[in-house]
């Protein structure tokens, strides 16, 4: 439960403390006091976004802190200690706002972002504004209030899983069926295409070796005229380097006996005659082989071209003309087994769909049996609100011809019967707001005692409603909170009378500035401030007598 709370500089609230108790608190003051200011403050604590008013005007932050007494809340004990927020019985959340809009949020004096904040504060508060009632009328909210009353979680949290996992296998069936519409086409251009590369060596080392080869017979013409003026030189003239260097060869011999210093000399004469001889055969090998690989040009050149027009016609590169014929293949070779594959993921939404509509009309059983204790135990309680006669019903309808949904195939309604004889409508078609605020604070009655939250608050959820009816509200919001925490902000004098503690919002202005005050009052002043609501400015003996006899009248 929040045990305590201290504002400082937000809003026009300078600063006050509270110390909150058990039991339901009234929170009352005149209008435009600033009676849900301390609500405001909690909601920007747990996570509401601030704006340009939450910064009191002229100071550098905000800073709200609320403790909560968690001893008795394993849950959120646990929780606390999973996510390492060190916790001894209580829990304390800072939020502080700069003037320039930071923000910074803390649990247990740890910095925690935002969002985790709101997390825990959900655990921790839960905040009924006055016009909350509207959202009744969306069925998503009716089926959540039901699932929530039945305990249904476990259920939906099986049939969003098998769901999820029905969806991607529909959704793989159904791509898989129009691939197959497409498959002849797209296998036939494949085969083409896989065709015109059979045979064809695409690795980039032939490649290369192509593209070499055809720079070498581009010029072929040069080399063999180069090539024959080379051998020329080298064996075949008059004056070519064989005869010169046979010359001084015989020369040096015919000296060679007359010093032997110029035998090295004729060895390497002799040597490069051996060289320049075998030089030119070669040469003349290569020039015969040249001339006989002038007819393989065209052929080379054609290749090429092959290749190159594959490769724009596939738009990659050359050297990856090899990895797409693989990629063709594999195309190829996965459309020819698509039927298998169509048959498994067919089997699979069969099974999936079988499984899911088996859950599906479990989870609407369990909602149909919950429905009819739910309508019965609010219909209870607006007997009690001037609603002599009323009855809500709550119609779940399976539909398991209609799509797929996460959370089922029912259609989950709050019908409503505000007088006797009248036959039970929607909740939408309800015309007076103090009916559809009294329903939505039955519904609260009821859905409350199932959920593990410690403190809730009411926000003039009383609005449109006064006499005897507000006097029961006042009682039905008292026991609620012999079980929880209850803060109610309220305008009515019947509702405030029945609370266990009473707290009073006061404006003041002073030059230049309006502030709000909160004060905790006393039996006495209990007393005159119920006068107040009951008699205006202007409270008379009357009214005081009036006021205390309504406290007197409150259930112990």
């Amino acid at each position: 439960m929040l045990a305590h709370i201290a504002i400082k500089d937000f809003a026009i609230i300078e600063h006050t403390e509270l110390e909150l108790e058990t039991g339901m608190t009234a929170l009352t003051g005149e209008t435009g006091a600033g009676k849900s200011i301390l609500l405001d403050a909690l909601g920007l604590l747990l996570g509401d976004r601030a704006n340009s008013n939450t910064v009191r005007q002229g100071a550098k932050k905000a800073d709200i802190t609320a403790q909560f007494t968690i001893q008795h809340l394993p849950g959120i004990l646990n929780w606390l200690e999973e996510n390492d927020y060190d916790a001894d019985g209580d829990c304390i959340i800072r939020r502080v706002v700069s003037s320039e809009g930071k923000s910074r949020s803390y649990i247990n004096g740890h910095p925690v972002p935002l969002q985790t904040t709101r997390l825990l504060g959900a655990k921790l508060v839960e905040i009924h504004g006055q016009h909350e009632h509207q959202s009744l009328t969306q069925r998503a909210t009716q089926q959540n209030l039901l699932d929530q009353y039945a305990d249904n979680a476990p259920s939906i949290t099986e049939l969003e899983a098998l769901f999820s996992h029905w969806k991607a296998a529909h959704e793989q069936h159904v791509a898989l069926q129009a691939t197959l519409e497409e498959r002849d086409q797209r296998i036939e251009t494949l085969r083409y295409q896989v065709q015109e590369m059979e045979g064809l060596d695409l690795t980039n080392e032939v490649i290369q070796s192509l593209e070499r080869e055809h720079a070498r017979l581009a010029n072929l013409e040069k080399l063999l005229a180069q090539g024959q003026a080379a051998s020329t030189l080298l064996y075949e003239s008059d004056h070519s380097a064989h005869s010169l260097l046979a010359r001084a060869e015989h020369c040096l011999q015919d000296i060679g006996q007359l010093d032997d210093q110029l035998a090295p000399i004729q060895e390497l004469v002799a040597s490069a005659l051996v060289h320049t001889q075998e030089a030119a055969n070669t040469l003349t090998d290569y020039l015969s082989q040249a001339d006989m690989d002038a007819g393989t040009f065209m052929h080379v050149e054609q290749q090429l071209r092959t290749l190159h027009d594959l490769a724009n016609k596939h738009k990659v590169p050359l050297e990856m003309l090899d990895q797409k014929r693989a990629e063709l293949i594999t195309e190829l070779d996965k459309l020819d087994a698509i039927e298998q594959d169509i048959d498994s993921a067919m089997a699979a939404v069969t099974f999936l769909t079988k499984e899911y509509l088996a859950l599906a009309k479990s989870l609407s059983i369990k909602r149909s049996e919950a429905a009819k204790r739910f309508g019965k135990e609010i219909t209870d309680i607006m007997q009690t609100l001037n609603m002599t006669g009323g009855q809500l019903v709550v119609s779940v309808t399976h539909h398991p011809d209609k799509p797929f949904t996460s959370t089922g195939l029912d259609q989950i309604e709050l019908l409503v019967s505000a007088n006797p004889g009248q036959s039970p409508m929607p909740l939408s078609k309800v015309a007076s707001g103090g009916e559809l605020s009294r329903i939505s604070l039955a519904i609260q009655m009821v859905a409350h005692r199932y959920s593990s939250v410690p403190t809730l608050i009411f926000d003039e959820v009383d609005a449109g409603i006064g006499g005897a009816t507000a006097a029961s509200v006042g009682k039905l919001l008292r026991t609620l909170g012999e079980s929880c925490q209850v803060l109610c902000v309220t305008h009515l004098p019947q509702v405030a009378a029945q609370s266990h503690h009473h707290i009073k919002v006061d404006k003041t202005v002073k030059p230049g500035a309006t502030q709000t005050g909160l004060e905790t009052l006393t039996e006495q002043k209990r007393i005159e401030e119920i006068a107040r609501m009951l008699g205006g400015e202007e409270i008379t003996q009357q009214t005081r007598s009036h006021a205390a006899e309504m406290l007197a009248k409150t259930t112990p």
